[in-house]
């Protein structure tokens, strides 16, 4: 017999994903690609630095403002459909801004988890939205590895794809073509 000594939410489950397939239409993702044109492009780093065998794309950082806040909107919306349903996180903010990333030839991000030190230990639900159609580009897959073997995310344009920040989880090397995708974090209070 189960004594349970704290309360127990059966619906409960970290060990997946949430997608939402068609979360962003064409006229969006127009929208969110003519408000980047503005933003400058930085080389993309990790929590060690900036080792292009491990993480080599080009980033933009989508600040939430006026113009951008119905994209913050959209995205909370769904991670709050996808907490519920499913993560049951204690989420209550967004400390980073909404991470454009360009991936071309050989661009990759090897094997990693996106949470780090400090602020950083408090991401719980990580957010991935495919901007362009896989047709675009050869490789630059979405790949997490909770089991015995990598699976492949079922991204498309415009999915939204939700899974835990503690998912090892890659996007493979693009052999041909650019891979276009934003990512966003959301945190709260610690694991427990």
């Amino acid at each position: 017999m189960n004594r349970y000594i704290f309360p127990n939410n059966k619906s409960t489950n970290q060990t997946t994903y949430y997608w939402f397939k068609n979360g962003f239409n064409d006229e969006d993702i127009q929208k969110v690609k003519d408000y980047i044109q503005k933003l400058e492009f930085e080389e993309s780093t990790t929590f060690s630095g900036n080792d292009k065998s491990v993480r080599d794309s080009q980033i933009k950082w989508i600040d939430c403002n006026p113009e951008t806040e119905w994209l913050y909107e959209k995205i909370y919306g769904y991670a709050k459909e996808a907490n519920d349903a499913i993560f049951n996180f204690k989420l209550y903010y967004s400390k980073d801004s909404i991470q454009y990333s360009k991936y071309s030839k050989d661009g990759k991000y090897d094997w990693h988890i996106d949470i780090g030190e400090n602020e950083n230990n408090s991401r719980k639900l990580s957010c991935c939205i495919l901007l362009n159609d896989p047709e675009e580009f050869e490789g630059g897959d979405f790949e997490y590895w909770i089991k015995k073997n990598p699976e492949k995310a079922p991204l498309e344009k415009g999915s939204v794809f939700f899974f835990p920040s503690f998912f090892l989880h890659r996007v493979t090397e693009v052999i041909g073509g650019e891979r276009e995708s934003l990512v966003l974090w959301i945190g709260g209070d610690a694991y427990q």
